[in-house]
């Protein structure tokens, strides 16, 4: 496999499958399981130049890559009937001691299961790469939590399901996990505030796993939300959010890391503390919102 070819990928901070998805967009992967081996093995080299140390052993990127063509194939190929299909529990357990004997994180497993059932990798001949996918996905890439959680409507009240995105003191919500390559459909935002209070929706029930979000002096908060008739961005301001995750202990890390985050704002002192009306990261604006 050409080196010269493969030095020409830049994966600054991508995660690992978009990293994956913007390395075979450049050409068409062979049918022959000799050359795919070769390809995978010149990909982990190159992830590990820029992520050097995301795992024990440098070679670890390699038996992951190949995992990850096998569950992409598995759950996108329509002959395998559903219920044989790979589940998210023998996908982690194929990559048992993956990583120089010991287990991958298990969050970091499950996102990228996650993210394969809801977005294939497309392995396609690439004609043009203004660069413009990189800078949208970087947005969202290497967040400090991510997954799937149910968000209350303002207005029916019913339960919608989204993918939520923890980073730069912003919760981000979408259709489905935005990955390299793919239009983001981003449904909304809710800009992190040293003001903001996250806490179980029903303390001490044990059967509750939900989030809720609200001010402290139980003033409005400022959310952004996509506007379908117009498909722009609009403010919005609610009294909460409501969140249900699909665990008590999903529900317990969510609340854990949105509060860091929040502390994070509260701590930094020589920052500009964003205030509720937060406006998107401009990478936002080029991006073809749905």
């Amino acid at each position: 496999f050409p080196r010269d070819f493969v030095r020409h990928f830049d994966f600054v901070e991508l995660g690992f499958d978009d990293a994956m998805r913007k390395f075979l967009a450049g050409f068409r992967l062979p049918g022959e399981a000799q050359k795919i081996d070769r390809i995978m093995h010149a990909f982990a080299a190159q992830f590990h130049v820029y992520n050097p140390d995301m795992f024990r052993d440098p070679e670890t990127a390699y038996p992951l890559a190949y995992s990850v063509i096998m569950l992409n194939t598995d759950a996108h190929n329509p002959a395998i009937k559903p219920a044989k299909k790979m589940t998210k529990e023998q996908f982690i357990k194929n990559n048992k001691g993956l990583d120089d004997g010991h287990d991958l994180d298990r969050e970091f497993l499950e996102r990228i299961y996650d993210r394969i059932i809801a977005n294939e990798i497309v392995v396609q001949t690439t004609s043009k790469d203004d660069g413009s996918s990189d800078k949208s996905i970087l947005t969202y890439s290497n967040p400090d939590k991510a997954g799937w959680l149910k968000k209350q409507s303002s207005r029916m009240r019913s339960w919608n399901e989204r993918w939520f995105v923890l980073k730069d003191g912003c919760v981000y919500y979408f259709r489905k996990p935005p990955v390299w390559g793919q239009n983001v459909q981003l449904c909304g935002y809710v800009p992190l505030h040293p003001s903001l209070v996250v806490q179980e929706g029903e303390p001490g029930v044990a059967s509750d796993a939900t989030i809720v979000l609200e001010m402290r002096d139980s003033s409005l908060t400022k959310c952004g939300k996509i506007d379908k008739r117009l498909g722009s961005m609009k403010t919005i301001s609610v009294q909460q959010l409501r969140l249900l995750s699909p665990s008590r202990s999903d529900q317990a890390e969510w609340i854990s890391c949105i509060r860091s985050a929040i502390s994070n704002l509260s701590n930094t002192s020589n920052r500009r503390l964003p205030s509720s009306s937060r406006s998107l990261p401009s990478s936002i604006h080029s991006l073809s919102l749905q």
